[in-house]
């Protein structure tokens, strides 16, 4: 009996120096990542075993004001890397969630935002910091993440990056709701199974009146996040936030006026559109003076006059119109897979008949992404006719009926019940979407038109045309 209240004894003195070792906002590591920036591993929540990372610039200066980027991963959950590497005015906070939750909603955010402040302070607390703005961003899941935190965003948050997400088709609030001056960033590959909801974002942010709203779409990547030089523009736009209405001006005023005399250089008509486009969609043209934006409108009337470029800008508007289709499907809410089979045709049509190199392989691109969304909703069609979804669906709408004809408020336990066997049939659906979302086989099975492979592969060599749709949507 002794040895075993020695052996409690000695397990609880283990447990304390464990939980004291252990405590929130503990250093676990520290390392230097690879744009060398400095990287603390900080112990967040014992009982779930979660922790952070605080990356901070390569001359970090505690006496300096700083801005924060917090970041949130995708369904992995792990902390990770943020838009914010390359960017020396930023501290980058690098979350886990705090449960295991597949769609973030509206409650879900809030109780993240406060896990956000919680964590700015221990740092503060530590390091006598003074912090400037703040940015909520993410990637998939953490995109989606930062989308439900803008329905009533936090009066401390300044600006909002939705990576490889977008704007749920539900969701349709007026715009009152947004009454903070809220800067937006949208970023999505061209191949993403997301980038329909990437673009339902813009106009929905256009209505709600944003401070500013930024969007910026990669050719030929697919569920990424990247760091590129229009993302690393709008964090320095942010930053300069900070500073007065004046210095902000005169910083974006500088910017666009050089990026406009470059652009007036330009011999070649098509090359300064697409160049004057990205112009109008950076994130600093927002903030420039009267005059200098009408210098830009006035440069684009100018190059839509050459006869060439108009024939261009006919495949161009064709293809921006099969975006806005695709787009205003999904915001239906109500997919049919031979909706997506259509669409699919349209891109490939467009494709195979426009004389523009650039015009056939972005829609070659999009033939591609829409093929795999219909090979997810096939794949899914397929699950629905399974014997083991087919007899959870039987229980699942008989139990439904049940509840109804009682003509009363189910009891929890009930309810429960019914909401379980929803989960089942969903997750039986995301299991065999995910096949096709995730597994490279999908690419296999389902594109099999070796004419757009041809163009895909022609457009990969194409990287001169990166920049023609950021910073406008459709």
């Amino acid at each position: 009996m002794l040895l075993r209240y020695i052996f409690y004894i000695s397990l609880s003195l283990c447990i304390s120096f464990t939980m004291n070792a252990q405590e929130n906002g503990d250093i676990l590591e520290t390392y230097t990542n690879r744009t060398g920036r400095k990287v603390e591993k900080i112990h967040w929540d014992e009982t779930q075993e979660k922790h952070i990372l605080i990356s901070y610039p390569k001359d970090f200066n505690p006496e300096k004001t700083y801005h924060i980027n917090f970041w949130f991963p995708g369904t992995g959950g792990k902390p990770g890397q943020g838009i914010e590497d390359e960017n020396a005015q930023y501290i980058g906070i690098g979350l886990s969630y705090l449960e295991r939750s597949r769609v973030p909603k509206r409650g879900y955010c809030t109780s993240h935002w406060d896990l956000c402040r919680n964590i700015e302070k221990s740092m503060v607390d530590r390091l006598g910091l003074s912090i400037g703005i703040r940015i909520l961003s993410g990637v998939s899941k953490g995109g989606w993440l930062a989308f439900h935190t803008t329905l009533i965003p936090p009066k401390e948050l300044h600006g909002i990056a939705i990576i490889a997400a977008g704007k749920y088709h539900q969701v349709d609030f007026p715009p009152n709701l947004h009454n903070r001056k809220l800067a937006v960033f949208v970023g999505t590959g061209e191949t993403d199974s997301n980038y329909p909801y990437a673009q339902i974002a813009i106009p929905y942010y256009k209505k709600a009146t944003v401070e500013s709203l930024c969007y910026e779409e990669w050719p030929r990547e697919g569920h990424v996040s990247i760091i590129s030089p229009r993302v690393n523009e709008w964090l320095d736009v942010q930053a300069q936030r900070h500073n007065s209405p004046e210095e902000l001006t005169d910083y974006c005023e500088a910017i666009i006026l050089k990026k406009l005399k470059q652009i007036e250089e330009i011999d070649d008509k098509k090359d300064s559109y697409i160049k004057l486009r990205h112009l109008i969609g950076n994130p600093a043209t927002v903030y420039i003076s009267k005059s200098t934006k009408d210098k830009i409108i006035q440069k684009g009337r100018e190059l839509i006059k050459s006869d060439t470029l108009k024939l261009w800008l006919v495949d161009f508007k064709k293809h921006r119109d099969l975006v806005k289709e695709e787009a205003e499907l999904f915001n239906t809410g109500n997919l049919i897979t031979p909706d997506l089979g259509k669409l699919a045709k349209k891109y490939q049509n467009l494709a195979a008949t426009t004389t523009h190199k650039d015009i056939s392989g972005r829609a070659a691109n999009a033939y591609l992404r829409v093929t795999k969304v219909h090979s997810i909703y096939t794949l899914q069609d397929i699950a629905r006719k399974e014997a083991e979804y087919l007899n959870i669906e039987r229980e699942f709408n008989a139990f439904k009926k049940q509840l109804t004809l009682a003509n009363q408020k189910p009891a929890e336990a009930d309810q429960n019940h019914l909401n379980a066997l929803a989960a089942q049939l969903a997750s039986l659906r995301s299991k065999a979407a995910m096949k096709a979302f995730y597994d490279i086989e999908w690419y296999n099975k389902y594109q099999i038109d070796p004419a757009m492979d041809k163009l895909i592969n022609e457009d990969a060599a194409n990287v001169k045309e990166i920049e023609i749709y950021s910073g406008i949507g459709f």
